[in-house]
């Protein structure tokens, strides 16, 4: 993996817009952003043995980036049902660099530091939106997202007229098929009281392609990935009007586990040098709960 230490400022945007073409409903909104004033650091140490220092560099440097994205959702009424559409698309481009002076047993060396992170997404479905009975809807929703991630990393060591260059073009390339299914439910048991649920799950088909180069010792990582990522959350809140005020309290717990593993191999001079076998897990819990206070002016 990848460490860096980054601080930066980050201007954001949204607007929307929302109108009508005949019965159907239309609501369109545009996001993005910037990133200023951004610092980046990278340290490392190389120790051989294992608690033996023997030389590492600390590089400082900047952080650039943007994004930019929007979702359109279109809602055509049938009877007493609603049929919503969605697609989504984002994109966001993200740069660190850094350089400086090595210490230790390369003092006189110098590095300089790229690290490229570029992220699209895109998402498209639709679902039914009904009204059971007065008070009571329910909600449900299947939709198909293309997750596609890339980070490319090079570091260069200058030592008088050697050089020594890492070059990650790939480290990782991710690509993930997903699909999704939400389901909703509200249901209003008096002007006063209502209570609203919501459950989600997730599964995913995904991809993960390291590629390392030696440049100046000529050799090359190459390790591919496969397996899935899913998960599943579930909601539930509601609201409690008052004379002058709401509440509307609300809590959430989920769970998503990413497993991956696969093989590879180093190839130096066309020769192949060392195989690799590599396993990539990741498990994560999430509880949250919250309220709101919704005041009514005079």
């Amino acid at each position: 993996m990848l460490p860096y230490d980054s601080e930066y400022w980050e201007a954001l945007f949204k607007g929307s817009i929302e109108g009508a073409i005949g019965p159907l409903d239309c609501e369109f909104t545009l996001q993005g952003g910037f990133i200023f004033s951004g610092d980046n650091r990278l340290e490392y140490e190389h120790q051989e043995p294992v608690g033996t220092l023997q030389y590492g560099f600390d590089l400082d440097g900047d952080v650039g980036g943007w994004s930019i994205g929007g979702d359109l959702w279109l809602r055509y009424p049938v009877d007493s049902l609603t049929l919503p559409f969605l697609v989504r698309i984002d994109y966001q481009a993200k740069t660190r660099d850094g350089d400086g002076a090595g210490w230790g047993g390369k003092p006189g060396d110098t590095y300089g530091y790229e690290h490229e992170e570029r992220s699209f997404v895109i998402e498209v479905g639709g679902g039914v939106d009904k009204e059971l009975a007065e008070g009571t809807r329910i909600a449900a929703g299947l939709y198909y997202g293309y997750l596609h991630d890339t980070v490319d990393f090079t570091l260069e060591e200058f030592a008088g007229v050697s050089t020594i260059s890492y070059d990650g073009s790939n480290y990782p390339a991710h690509t993930e098929h997903q699909v999704r299914l939400r389901l909703a439910g509200e249901r209003e048991f008096s002007p006063i009281v209502a209570l609203r649920m919501g459950l989600g799950f997730f599964y995913g088909w995904v991809e993960e392609d390291y590629e390392l180069t030696h440049r100046t010792l000529g050799f090359t990582d190459d390790i591919s990935l496969n397996g899935s990522h899913w998960g599943i959350g579930a909601s539930i809140g509601g609201s409690v009007k008052f004379q002058r005020f709401t509440l509307e309290p609300f809590v959430n717990a989920g769970y998503q586990e990413f497993n991956l593993d696969g093989d590879g191999d180093s190839v130096g001079g066309g020769v192949i040098t060392d195989f690799y076998e590599m396993d990539k897990i990741r498990r994560e819990w999430s509880i949250g709960g919250g309220l709101s206070v919704l005041f009514d002016l005079p």
